[in-house]
């Protein structure tokens, strides 16, 4: 079986609620890439996190309130697994924050 990497999702977020960007529909996934590029003229910051399946809590994969600067970009630097059901989620919080998003990675067939 050939491992195969594509993009799992992307999009903008351009709000502050907690945001689904991920979700692992009837299988498995190995995310191996996030880029989240802020493209305002403020910074804004950025909360990560994994809400495994079943669970009512979500779990932090990126320290607190993480910024990323005006035109900056973060790109998460440890692979991440997840399992059937579980979600990736953001939320951005700042003056007008806005950004985009690519996640890479590879799901089980």
């Amino acid at each position: 079986m050939a491992l195969i990497i594509k993009v799992l999702g992307s999009g903008v977020i351009s709000n502050t609620t907690l945001t689904d960007i991920y979700l692992a529909t009837q299988t498995s996934a190995v995310i191996s890439n996030l880029r989240v590029v802020n493209y305002t003229a403020n910074p804004a910051i950025m909360h990560l996190y994994v809400k495994p399946s079943g669970s009512a809590y979500n779990r932090r994969i990126e320290k607190p309130a993480y910024t990323i600067s005006a035109g900056g970009e973060y790109v998460m630097q440890d692979v991440v697994t997840v399992g059937e059901g579980d979600k990736l989620q953001i939320a951005l919080t700042g003056t007008s924050p806005t950004a985009s998003y690519m996640i890479n990675g590879m799901e089980r067939e």
